[in-house]
C-alpha cells in the first residue's frame, strides 16, 4: 500500500488538477508551507508520479467528494484531512466555512410608549417572519410605519411572491383603517416579531456543491454528477443551475462561442446582452457576422427597458446551453 505524507498527496493532487487549483491552494498556505509544496511540484515535473500514485491520490480526492454527497446536508464540515489538512484548496475551505456559520441572534427590544419607534428597531427578518402568514392588507399596514429601507427589506424577506405582490397593491391604496386598530395591529406585530430570538443561517447546499465541482477536472465532475443524478435528482438539477454561470462565456474560445450562439435564438441573445459586461458583449457580438451583429445591436436599443427578471431568464437559457455542450464534450471551458 502506498504511504505518502499529507504534503506529498497535496502536491500530487495539485499536479493533477492543474495550475488554477495550485494557485488557489498556495494563496491559502503560509509562505513556508507553500514554498515546500511548490518544491515538491517541481520535483514531480522532473520525476513524474507513477500511475499507481496518481490513482491513489485521485481516489483519495474522489472519496472526499463521495463523502460530501452523502453528508452534504448535516455534515459537510466533517474531516477532510486526508486531502490537505489545514492547507486545502480555497474551494474546500469555503464549503467548510459555509457550514460553520452561526445563527444570528436578536436582542429583545425594550417596549416603549412609541410603537412605531419600537418596530423600526427590529430586524427585517423578525418582522417578515411575524407577518409571513398575515393578510397582505395587514402587512401593508405595518410596512407603512417602517422606514423605507427596512420596509423594503421586510418585503424582500416575505417568501410568497403572491403575498408580496398583493402587499404592494395595498400599499398603493389609501388606508381607511382607524388609528386605534392600526395601533393594535402594530402592537401585535411587534410582540410577535420581538419574540423571534434568532435566525438560522441556511446554507445553499446546491451552491456549495457546485463550487466544489467547478474545481474538478471534467471527467471527475462527470462521474460525480452521474452518481448524484441517481441518488438525488432534485439536488443535481439545482447544482446544474449553479455549476455554470453567464460569465463562463469569457472562458470559451471563439469556436466554442460560435457553437453556443448556434444553439441560442436571436431574441434570447438580445435580452441576455442587456446590461452585460462590455467585454462579454464584445466577445459574443464579435463572433457574429457583420449583418447579424448590426441587427442585434439595433434590436438591443429597442429593448433597453426590459426587466431584470427577463434578462436573468434569458441569461439562464444561455447558461443551460453552456452546461449541455460542456457535459457532452462539444465545448471546453478553459
Amino acid at each position: 500500500m502506498l504511504t505518502l505524507t499529507t504534503d506529498e498527496r497535496l502536491a500530487l493532487l495539485l499536479s493533477v488538477l492543474g495550475e488554477d487549483a495550485s494557485t488557489a491552494a498556495f494563496k491559502s498556505m503560509n509562505p513556508t508551507k507553500a514554498t515546500y509544496v511548490q518544491r515538491l511540484l517541481q520535483e514531480l515535473k522532473l520525476d513524474p508520479p507513477s500511475h499507481d500514485e496518481i490513482e491513489y491520490v485521485v481516489q483519495d480526492f474522489n472519496n472526499y467528494f463521495a463523502f460530501a454527497l452523502e453528508t452534504l446536508g448535516p455534515q459537510i464540515r466533517e474531516e477532510t484531512e486526508a486531502l490537505a489538512n489545514e492547507d486545502e484548496p480555497d474551494i474546500v475551505a469555503k464549503a467548510q466555512a459555509a457550514k460553520k456559520v452561526k445563527p444570528k441572534s436578536f436582542a429583545p427590544i425594550e417596549v416603549s410608549d412609541n410603537i412605531v419607534n419600537d418596530l423600526n428597531k427590529l430586524d427585517a427578518y423578525q418582522i417578515a417572519t411575524a407577518l409571513e402568514h398575515d393578510h397582505p392588507k395587514t402587512i401593508a399596514l405595518v410596512l407603512r410605519q417602517l422606514e423605507t429601507p427596512l420596509a423594503a427589506a421586510v418585503l424582500e424577506n416575505i417568501s410568497q411572491e403572491e403575498t408580496r405582490s398583493d402587499t404592494v397593491v395595498f400599499l398603493s391604496q389609501e388606508s381607511t383603517i382607524s388609528e386605534q386598530i392600526v395601533k393594535q395591529v402594530l402592537r401585535s406585530s411587534f410582540d410577535k416579531a420581538n419574540s423571534i430570538k434568532s435566525r438560522e443561517n441556511k446554507v445553499d447546499q446546491a451552491k456549495v456543491l457546485a463550487e466544489l465541482m467547478r474545481s474538478l477536472p471534467k471527467d471527475m465532475r462527470k462521474t460525480l454528477i452521474e452518481r448524484l443524478t441517481e441518488e438525488n435528482p432534485e439536488l443535481i438539477e439545482q447544482v446544474r443551475s449553479k455549476l455554470y454561470v453567464f460569465d463562463d462565456l469569457l472562458r470559451l474560445d471563439d469556436r466554442d462561442v460560435q457553437k453556443i450562439l448556434g444553439e441560442v435564438e436571436t431574441d434570447i441573445l438580445i435580452v441576455a446582452l442587456q446590461k452585460a459586461d462590455p467585454m462579454l458583449s464584445k466577445k459574443l457580438l464579435g463572433n457574429l457576422s457583420k449583418r447579424a451583429r448590426q441587427t442585434i445591436e439595433e434590436e438591443m436599443e429597442y429593448k433597453s427597458g426590459v426587466a431584470q427578471e427577463e434578462i436573468d431568464e434569458a441569461r439562464q437559457k444561455l447558461v443551460d446551453v453552456i452546461g449541455k455542450l460542456d457535459e457532452s464534450g462539444d465545448i471546453t471551458l478553459n
